[in-house]
């Protein structure tokens, strides 16, 4: 839906975030030009003694906040699976109201994103309205208030949405737009009862008495009070960071025997003084900075002594490295040769690998070559024999169409008799029903008599019997031949076959449980129990191979 929605609303939500930051840089010097009032400075005093937060207590001032709408949408998708309203504030376009938050929600988490902010939004508010989301799982829940929510409401809105994905997170993974489905009824049902326990509480009027108004104090004194206590705050921090680099300094003289220095500014550390190595100056450094996160300047220098014993230990070490005798790098050059050739071996025997590989590959091309031009002319030959199949075919199908249109057992996609719905058999029977039999005779004398026109031209009339799929594999086919055998010695003997000489094209097959039939998901086993009857043209294999050519 956001896909769907940027370009054509790409630039109205844009505008839409600028006023939307404008106004929150707007609430910003608001708060804070009410940061100079009296109000907020004994809201402040009142949080440090009670030890309550200062947000807390602005949130016993507010007004408690009302939902008036909740929407569950799948996030994937952005449509909306539920909403639930209270009394006169139903939306008049739900769908649409649940798109337009979701492009808003996703355009501002990209945007966000973009800004290397990983967070999520989470309420949006313009005017009067906000929009609280909270998202987990395949979906997320968005609620309608009229101001911004506490940290109770928040709280008890997630603890609401926590429990409904809980219960419903399979169906939320699953959902694909239907929204008749009977958990969101229970779920809309549950989303209306959580907002009807609502209650609405008025703001307190606050009244002040002409004798209160006069007992206000002097400003001066508040604000001279507010300076004298910062200023004993601001001396005890000093005091603090100066003990904890005081501290610190003796930590690393009883660790390191050395005597450091460790100074801080508003924006950095510095050290300073003499180690025994880089090494020691680095883990000095290291362990300051797990005590304070501001900039390192590390200014620590290795004593003289310590210098000259490391240039001692490196004049050592290089006098040590060249002391290798001309006979120890001829050997090494030998190992190199040596291992040199192995590899060259190894690459040779792979090269003639390949090398037979392209042979055999040549070998296969020809052999592709000679097999496509006889199927040419092979195909070339046989033009006319397909040709003439098609024609007949083609004849007998119509034919077969004129004269069996109004029979129900009919297939005319297949040109076969399906004798499905006469129930000719029992379940595990292979005597035919003497009551249905009449009718498969009368079908077949009407397609042999078509047929029998076309006697040259077909190889075969076949019989194939059929069963449910109950029982075993191998006990089905014997079942179906049976039941095929029946009925072509029923059709020898009582149908005009004889007077059409038609009898050696007769054949039965069994073909046991390999075609059901189902009705929607499940089978009617009666209607799978059933006789078919259909014919083959003579050479058809013909054209079969050519297709097969043509399709490889």
């Amino acid at each position: 839906m956001v896909d769907a929605l940027y370009p054509i609303m790409g630039g109205m939500i844009s505008k839409y975030v600028s006023s939307a930051i404008k106004e929150m840089m707007d609430s910003i010097n608001h708060k804070i030009e009410e940061g100079l009032s009296f109000e907020r400075y004994k809201r402040k005093l009142k949080a440090k003694f009670t030890g309550v937060s200062e947000t807390e207590l602005l949130l016993k001032e507010s007004n408690d906040t009302i939902i008036s709408s909740l929407f569950v949408i799948h996030k994937e998708s952005g449509l909306l699976i539920t909403e639930a309203h209270i009394e006169d504030q139903e939306i008049d376009d739900p769908h649409m109201v649940a798109s337009m938050a979701s492009a808003i929600k996703d355009f501002i988490n990209d945007w966000i994103q973009n800004h290397e902010n990983s967070s999520e939004v989470q309420i949006l508010s313009y005017d009067s309205a906000t929009l609280y989301i909270e998202s987990a799982g395949s979906v997320y829940i968005i609620a309608f208030l009229d101001d911004e929510p506490s940290l109770e409401l928040r709280s008890d809105i997630n603890l609401f949405f926590a429990l409904i994905v809980k219960r419903y997170a399979l169906f939320f993974q699953s959902f694909d737009g239907d929204d008749s489905a009977e958990e969101i009824k229970v779920l809309s049902k549950r989303m209306y009862n959580y907002l009807h326990k609502q209650k609405s509480i008025q703001k307190p009027k606050i009244e002040t008495t002409d004798i209160e108004e006069k007992k206000s104090l002097n400003p001066m004194r508040y604000i001279l009070w507010l300076v004298g206590v910062s200023l004993v705050v601001y001396i005890g921090y000093l005091s603090d960071r100066w003990l904890d680099m005081y501290n610190l300094e003796q930590r690393i003289a009883g660790e390191y025997s050395q005597e450091i220095s460790i100074s801080s500014t508003a924006d950095t550390i510095t050290l300073d003084g003499y180690v025994d190595s880089a090494t020691e100056a680095m883990e000095i450094e290291k362990m300051v900075s797990t005590y304070n996160k501001k900039p390192i300047v590390n200014g620590l220098r290795i004593t003289p002594q310590n210098i000259e014993k490391m240039i001692d230990i490196s004049i050592t070490k290089y006098q040590h490295n060249n002391q290798l005798s001309i006979g120890q790098i001829e050997q090494n050059i030998k190992q190199q040769l040596a291992k040199n050739n192995q590899e060259t071996k190894i690459l040779m025997s792979q090269l003639k690998e390949l090398q037979r590989e392209l042979n055999s590959t040549k070998e296969s091309i020809h052999t592709i070559t000679k097999e496509l031009k006889s199927s040419i002319d092979r195909l070339s030959k046989e033009r006319g024999s397909i040709k003439q199949i098609v024609d007949i075919e083609n004849q007998i199908n119509q034919e077969l169409k004129d004269a069996l249109d109004d029979d129900s057992y009919y297939i005319e996609s297949e040109h076969i008799l399906d004798f499905r719905n006469l129930k000719l058999f029992s379940a595990s029977e292979t005597e035919y029903n003497p009551k249905s039999i009449k009718d498969l005779r009368d079908s077949f004398e009407k397609y042999i008599s078509v047929l029998q026109k076309f006697r040259e031209y077909i190889s075969s009339i076949v019989i194939e019997g059929h069963t449910d799929s109950s029982g075993k594999r191998d006990k089905n086919i014997e079942i179906s031949s049976q039941r095929a055998k029946s009925i072509k010695q029923y059709l020898l003997v009582h149908s005009s076959i004889h007077k059409l000489h038609l009898s050696k094209l007769l054949h039965a097959r069994g073909m046991g449980d390999k075609d059901i039939v189902k009705v929607g998901e499940k089978e009617d086993k009666a209607a799978s129990r059933r006789i078919r009857i259909r014919f083959y043209i003579k050479n058809r294999t013909i054209f079969e191979n050519i297709k097969k050519i043509l399709h490889d």
